[in-house]
């Protein structure tokens, strides 16, 4: 989905009297405006979420670039070395679009950090939607080997969050 421009402004037909609203579309209404601030909070594209029968998608006209550095990948290493390495972690990923947060408020502790041992049902971030916390818990026992977004960043739904590696 695209930003309309001029040309199909123009198109797009227009009611000569305001159309009667019910509670259900004001509702609808100010939850896209909601999304459309986070949009601009945030420098994120697009958002789209869905509660119910009521369903937001919102794209900021211009899109903003995001540059995620990445570790240099290790050196090739001898057939026998590749065998002795230890298995990589389980990514835990957002259950929803919203805004990671990391510690439970402002100026606190992060509630993990890479290292921290982690059991199944532990919080470990919050992922803020509409103005509703939604806890993120680990999904498996283990370490924390990463944590991929930073605090404050809008992550989409799947994204992976932290790496859990085995304890």
């Amino acid at each position: 989905m695209s930003p309309l421009d001029a040309a199909q402004l123009s198109e797009v037909p227009r009611l000569t009297k305001p159309a009667p609203q019910s509670a259900d579309v004001t509702a609808a209404l100010a939850g896209a405006g909601q999304l459309a601030e986070i949009l601009k909070r945030t420098g994120a594209a697009r958002i789209a979420v869905s509660v119910g029968d009521i369903q937001w998608e919102v794209e900021a006209a211009v899109a903003t670039t995001t540059v995620v550095a990445a570790a240099a990948p290790a050196p090739a290493a001898a057939p026998e070395a590749v065998a002795e390495a230890a298995p990589l972690g389980h990514d835990l990923t957002a259950p929803l679009v919203g805004v990671f947060y990391r510690a439970p408020g402002p100026g606190k502790a992060p509630y993990v950090e890479v290292g921290d041992k982690v059991e199944t049902g532990q919080q470990v971030a919050i992922v803020e939607a509409m103005k509703m916390l939604n806890e993120v818990v680990a999904d498996r026992p283990g370490v924390i080997g990463a944590v991929y977004p930073v605090d404050g960043d809008v992550v989409e739904f799947g994204q992976p969050l932290f790496r859990i590696d085995p304890a």
